[in-house]
């Protein structure tokens, strides 16, 4: 079985288990005005030596970055560089890939994981957040979360930069969390309302179409900065065409631990019909 979701399915969604592979990658998507948002696999590391080694990839993929000129930036789960295993941890290893990022002018965004790490995660962003780099440091918001929207509106009233999406976890608590597609979607739709209303800066994360020509709609009056953002391997030839008119990134995730993403992927019912289209074309 894992054989084959590896030969159908991960190839298409993952460059391959080196950081050469993302950047080879992510140097083609550059070429297209396109911005790879590079994340190295793993996740809910309780040993370590791992979270250090994660941190140093981290380390290397910035040093990547600068070296190759990329249009790039990082994205990071909370849970891979520590905070399973203790929040100070995670907030020093935190800082230290920030403080790394930031002389190169490099962005920063933080994953947003299960339903029990929303408030650790949102902690960790406020802070080491500030108003002199809100243009390098942003988090992810998911829909699908009731929640969701007293998040933003605190995060809007200290300006931070948020990654709507609709989400792919399932809290044990199924009360706090939207259950048919239909909720979620609707969901989205408020929170991106908002965020328009109360937000100069942000990034729409989808790959419905109807999302994404709402959105271009809505700027057209409102003229926020607005950008978009696609998984690698799913919708790439619109994230192209999105590109000639818009800042775009491609969220591009390397590794050999590509199971747990790939499932992920594959459990979101709201992109069932774009995976199984994106395996059997490019």
């Amino acid at each position: 079985m894992n054989e084959l979701l590896e030969g159908l399915i991960a190839k298409k969604w993952i460059p391959g288990p080196r950081l050469e592979d993302a950047i080879r990658v992510a140097k083609e998507l550059n070429k297209d005005n396109i911005v790879a948002m590079i994340n190295f696999i793993g996740e809910h590391i309780k040993d370590t030596d791992k979270v250090d080694s994660n941190v140093n990839e981290y380390l290397k993929i910035i040093d990547a970055i600068r070296k190759e000129k990329l249009k790039a930036v990082i994205s990071l789960k909370p849970s891979q560089i520590g905070l399973d295993l203790s929040y100070k941890l995670a907030l020093s290893n935190l800082k230290s890939i920030l403080n790394k990022a930031y002389k190169s002018n490099i962005e920063v965004w933080l994953d947003m994981e299960e339903y029990d790490t929303v408030d650790k995660t949102i902690r960790l962003f406020k802070e080491l957040y500030s108003s002199s780099n809100r243009e390098l440091f942003g988090i992810c918001i998911q829909s699908y979360l009731r929640r969701s929207l007293d998040d933003i509106i605190r995060l809007s009233k200290i300006k931070a930069r948020i990654r709507l999406v609709k989400g792919a976890y399932k809290p044990s608590n199924k009360e706090e969390f939207y259950i048919s597609r239909d909720d979620v979607t609707k969901s989205y739709y408020k929170l991106l309302d908002y965020l328009f209303k109360h937000n100069d800066n942000f990034i729409v994360a989808t790959h419905d179409s109807n999302i994404i020509d709402y959105t271009i709609k809505q700027n057209k009056k409102l003229k926020r900065r607005v950008s978009f953002a696609m998984l690698y391997g799913i919708r790439d030839r619109l994230a192209k065409e999105l590109a000639i008119d818009n800042k775009v990134y491609l969220y591009l995730p390397y590794g050999k631990d590509w199971i747990p993403y790939t499932t992920r992927r594959i459990k979101e019912g709201v992109n069932l019909k774009l995976i199984i289209r994106s395996i059997f074309s490019r």
